[in-house]
C-alpha cells in the first residue's frame, strides 16, 4: 500500500512539473503576440520617453486624449465576429421567416458554422 502511494505521489509530482513547464513555455511566447490596448502602448511611450514622474498622469491623460492608437486591441465583430453569434442570429431571422426547411436548431447551426469557417 506504501508503495502505490508513493507510485502515485512521483506521478503527480511529474504531471505537476510538466504542467508548470507547458505554462511556462507557451504562456511567456503567447504574452508577446497579445496586441496592447491604449494605456499599455501610452506607458510604453512615456517609459521612452524619459520624463520624470511627476508628468506620467498629464501625459498619459495627453496620449489617452490623443488619435486611437493603431495598435489597439480589436473587437471581434471586426476581425469576423463570433460565429455562434452569427448563426444564431441567421437561426432567429430563418425561424421568425419560417425558412428553416425543417431543419433543428443543432442541424442549422451545424451547417452554418461549416459553411462560416
Amino acid at each position: 500500500m506504501k508503495r502505490l502511494y508513493a507510485i502515485i505521489a512521483v506521478v503527480s509530482a511529474i504531471v505537476v512539473a510538466v504542467v508548470a513547464l507547458a505554462v511556462l513555455t507557451f504562456g511567456t511566447a503567447m504574452a508577446g503576440e497579445r496586441p496592447q490596448g491604449r494605456m499599455q502602448v501610452c506607458t510604453a511611450q512615456w517609459r521612452e520617453s524619459g520624463a520624470d514622474r511627476a508628468g506620467y498622469k498629464a501625459f498619459i491623460r495627453q496620449c489617452l486624449n490623443a488619435a486611437p492608437v493603431a495598435a489597439q486591441v480589436e473587437k471581434p465583430e471586426a476581425q469576423g465576429g463570433n460565429r455562434m453569434k452569427l448563426c444564431g442570429a441567421k437561426w432567429r431571422q430563418a425561424k421568425a421567416s419560417n425558412a428553416t426547411h425543417g431543419q433543428t436548431w443543432r442541424q442549422f447551426s451545424s451547417a452554418c458554422l461549416k459553411a462560416s469557417a
